[in-house]
């Protein structure tokens, strides 16, 4: 008889980990507390708009990667239907000299050389330490417990070849290193690429991953890329359980028998889930059931979370002809939220690359930026909606001004306007202060192993945003895959 596996979540690990699981032979079912599945990996409608709450571009399209094979695996790839970029997106300095991100390293150095001849010295020992890592190669297709001998030799002599280095890269963080720059746009490049406060060691790791991985945006967005993931695990014969929330995980004698919604128990072999860490731990699983290390990342000052806040405007016509698809600025006068924290660059999206997320003649702009105070939105629209939505009014009025000081007036063009804001990340998620990456990947969080199980407690798998480090599109669905492969080879323990 087939052993039977209950999912918690319908988002991209949810997906991914149902979607190997049925490929393995299990008989697997979802449960998703929203009315449609994605989780973080989300999309809505607005008057004939769609918009990506989530991608802005994705690795692994490229046959060549060592990625293909996670999406070949549960999707089929048509490349004619992946739009790859050459640059990431381009800084926009205050006198209007603009740094091209671009992806190909010797096009990136020559870029950097041109804006900021003044750093050459400092652009050839960054160029020169990316290109250290050329042949770093970071196992992804199964868990390190899994890999051969040879696989887990081979991974640990390159680490230690390293070792030096790679612990001196993960204790600065990119803001540190932007610091070493003269220039005002390349140190612009080390705080607005990557998030300021994490280890610089993701750029230059990433720097060679998205060279060999391919760097594209699948047409029809986060839509599209769902759907075909449904429509694969289906398919196969999985089940998915919309609008059931999962209110507790059923244990006995320190095993996981399944799980209870509002209206049923249902019993299951196994459990994972790729929810929230708190939701799961905390009610889901109980603190008496909880391991010396689940405790310890509560008790852990160190282990906070990020949200942000995402605009959407549509406009009439197609108002943004060659710009790129992605452009940070510097706002002229900065945007004041809540207890004095102040925003002095957007991050603007222009969705011209894509037909399917605009009308005919006209176009999509989403603006986001990041806060840590996901706490004050979601007290603010529990308390008071009436000031929650003036916040929100005020703060689009503000960008909007900002938006248009930089790249001339659009408000005759408006025709909608759209604003999510941690509250709206944690109604639709449940994530802990409305977290849209798990955990805040600082240095201090990045050298920590996130452990996938609890100890004692058998038949229990987690996965996602809040396990795989810095969460992300491609790292939930690396981590769908590990934990399936991890259930996969424990039952066939069990039944050898």
């Amino acid at each position: 008889m087939k052993k039977k596996v209950a999912v918690i979540g319908a988002g991209i690990a949810g997906l991914s980990a149902g979607s190997y699981l049925q490929k393995f032979g299990f008989d697997t079912e979802i449960f998703e507390a929203h009315s449609k599945p994605g989780g973080l990996c989300s999309w809505w409608n607005r008057t004939g708009f769609t918009i990506d709450g989530c991608i802005h571009w994705l690795p692994g399209f490229q046959s060549t990667g060592d990625m293909y094979p996670l999406w070949k695996d549960i999707i089929p790839i048509d490349e004619s239907e992946i739009h790859f970029f050459e640059e990431l997106y381009q800084i926009v300095g205050s006198d209007g000299e603009v740094f091209r991100a671009f992806i190909d390293i010797k096009k990136l150095e020559e870029e950097m050389l041109r804006i900021a001849p003044e750093d050459t010295k400092q652009i050839r020992k960054f160029i020169k330490l990316v290109r250290k890592f050329k042949r770093v190669v970071i196992p992804i297709l199964k868990p390190f417990k899994l890999m051969s001998l040879k696989e887990k030799l081979d991974f640990i002599f390159m680490i230690l070849s390293r070792g030096r280095l790679i612990l001196k890269l993960s204790r600065m963080t990119c803001a540190d290193y932007g610091e070493k720059f003269l220039n005002p746009l390349l140190r612009r490049f080390f705080n607005s690429s990557y998030l300021p406060f994490l280890p610089f060691i993701s750029i230059v790791v990433n720097s060679n991953w998205m060279v060999k991985e391919g760097v594209g945006y699948p047409l029809g967005g986060s839509q599209k890329l769902i759907e075909m993931i449904v429509g694969e695990y289906e398919k196969t014969g999985g089940k998915i359980h919309y609008n059931s929330p999962v209110e507790k995980i059923i244990i006995t004698e320190k095993q996981t028998r399944g799980l209870k919604t509002k209206d049923e128990t249902h019993y299951f072999d196994y459990v994972i889930s790729t929810g929230d860490y708190h939701e799961t731990l905390q009610r889901l699983i109980g603190e008496e059931h909880l391991g010396r290390k689940q405790r310890k990342w509560f008790t852990n000052s160190d282990a906070d979370t990020i949200s942000g806040l995402f605009i959407s405007i549509g406009l009439k016509g197609k108002v943004f002809k060659n710009k790129e698809h992605r452009i940070f600025f510097k706002c002229e006068e900065p945007i004041v939220l809540n207890k004095g924290n102040e925003i002095t660059e957007l991050e603007v999206t222009i969705y011209d690359f894509d037909s399917t997320a605009t009308p005919e003649d006209h176009t999509l702009l989403t603006l986001f930026f990041y806060t840590d105070d996901g706490r004050y939105w979601i007290d603010l629209r529990e308390n008071d909606k009436i000031a929650y939505n003036e916040e929100k009014k005020k703060l689009l009025e503000e960008v909007i001004d900002r938006f248009e000081k930089q790249f001339g007036e659009i408000s005759d063009k408006i025709v909608f306007t759209d604003i999510a804001t941690p509250a709206t990340f944690k109604r639709y998620t449940r994530n802990w202060k409305g977290g849209i990456h798990g955990w805040y990947i600082t240095p201090e969080i990045f050298k920590k192993v996130i452990p996938k199980t609890i100890k004692g407690l058998k038949n229990f798998y987690m996965t996602g945003q809040w396990i795989e480090s810095y969460g992300g599109v491609t790292n939930c669905l690396k981590g769908g895959r590990h934990v399936a492969q991890l259930i996969a080879q424990d039952f066939k323990k069990r039944d050898a």
